[in-house]
């Protein structure tokens, strides 16, 4: 049984069980997921993360993961992510946190950054947020999966430091081979995937100038 809470700064929570996969005797999994903290060098832009945090702890039963969906921070400087940290400390939440990039943390503005920019961004988001992707490829386009109680989360990390999402072959590849592997060991359990930004022409907001609904609709 898998509960995945969403959690925004109104904390609205909402839950739902997977149909097709519930035993009795099956502790419910609970995964938790918050998105766009965007928190600045001022201290007052922490505190819906706070009061998040507060309500995640209150829920009973406990959280057995958070998801931040991107978008810790609002421009990836050092001063930001201090603020992330301090905030998250403060909280007492020990359970595992995971995190994905956002176009805000890493590559903000309509082009790339310099490289050495880049880097110092992206090497400061591994440093705040214990990154836990492996292998060269993952590091390089801060791609990650991890098993919360035998259920599969994959993240599809934004690695080119573009504003908008793109995903390289040799990411596409390795999701392939990634969720074909997660749900080989885990027959009949679902995978949750996750990434900042909405996959181009796939749902609203998403879709191609062509269309008649470009990424400012």
């Amino acid at each position: 049984m898998l509960r995945i809470v969403k959690a925004g700064f109104l904390t609205i929570l909402l839950s739902f069980l997977v149909a097709g996969y519930a035993f009795a005797e099956e502790a419910p999994t609970r995964i938790l997921i918050i998105s766009d903290l965007q928190i600045t060098d001022d201290e007052s832009s922490c505190g819906r993360f706070a009061d998040a945090l507060a309500d995640m702890a209150m829920q009973d039963p406990y959280p057995d993961a958070i998801v931040i969906n991107g978008d810790l921070t609002n421009d990836g400087q050092e001063e930001e992510w201090e603020l992330y940290r301090s905030t998250l400390s403060d909280s007492g939440i020990s359970i595992p946190i995971f995190a994905t990039n956002g176009n805000h943390d890493i590559g903000r503005g309509e082009d790339a950054k310099p490289d050495d920019v880049y880097t110092q961004e992206r090497d400061l988001f591994f440093q705040y947020t214990d990154f836990c992707g492996t292998g060269d490829d993952q590091l390089e386009y801060m791609d990650f999966s991890v098993a919360v109680n035998g259920y599969h989360v994959i993240a599809l990390g934004n690695g080119n430091g573009n504003w908008h999402q793109e995903y390289t072959e040799t990411q596409l590849q390795w999701f392939e081979d990634e969720l074909l592997r997660c749900t080989r060991e885990d027959a009949g359990k679902p995978v949750l995937v996750l990434t900042h930004e909405g996959i181009p022409n796939t749902v609203s907001g998403t879709l191609s100038e062509d269309s008649g609904q470009d990424w400012e609709f």
